[in-house]
């Protein structure tokens, strides 16, 4: 069994945006082993192509700089390189706070390359983590850390300091997920 709990940080804006399109910008991933060990993680920026500029409020919430964006890979080259290191099994399950990052990467992948992600197995953690507390289902990782009594350890909205924290609740409720 192996875990990849993995965050996108994608193109964003503070209220309407004419075409929608949200776009990875970033991707951070950790790798489990069947003990709830750390054994690697992964992280780039992704070149968006069709709202090539971030926003502002993009800027300013996520810490990316134009910078950064224009000088990675394209989508395909980055998902090719995550794929390559995930190296997906029928054992291998993903797990991200909602369904949001998963949404948008099989958008990304459908998009870029006329196919579905690599994501089989899928554990939305915040819904689990939600129905296990009794707590409200679009509770924030921020929140549920909190409750947890955890301080949020690095930037958030980066996709690798978001995957660490969410490891930590992954981790700390490990035999309660059931994942086979």
């Amino acid at each position: 069994m192996k875990y990849i709990l993995f965050d996108i940080e994608a193109t964003c804006w503070d209220g309407y945006h004419s075409n929608g399109i949200q776009e990875v910008i970033e991707l951070g991933a950790l790798a489990l082993n069947h003990y709830g060990d750390v054994q690697d993680y992964f992280l780039e920026f992704v070149r968006p192509v069709i709202n090539v500029r971030l926003s502002q409020y993009c800027r300013e919430l996520t810490g990316i700089k134009q910078s950064e964006v224009e000088s990675a890979s394209n989508f395909e080259e980055v998902y090719d390189n995550f794929e390559a290191w995930v190296e997906p099994g029928s054992d291998t399950w993903f797990v991200s706070w909602g369904d949001f990052d998963v949404r948008i990467l099989n958008e990304e992948c459908q998009r870029s390359m006329g196919e579905n992600s690599m994501i089989q197995n899928h554990l939305d953690l915040r819904t689990a983590y939600a129905t296990m507390k009794n707590v409200h289902p679009r509770i924030s990782l921020m929140k549920a850390l909190e409750y947890e009594e955890k301080d949020f350890e690095g930037e958030p909205h980066r996709a690798l300091p978001d995957a660490k924290n969410m490891a930590y609740i992954f981790r700390s409720y490990f035999e309660y997920w059931k994942l086979e």
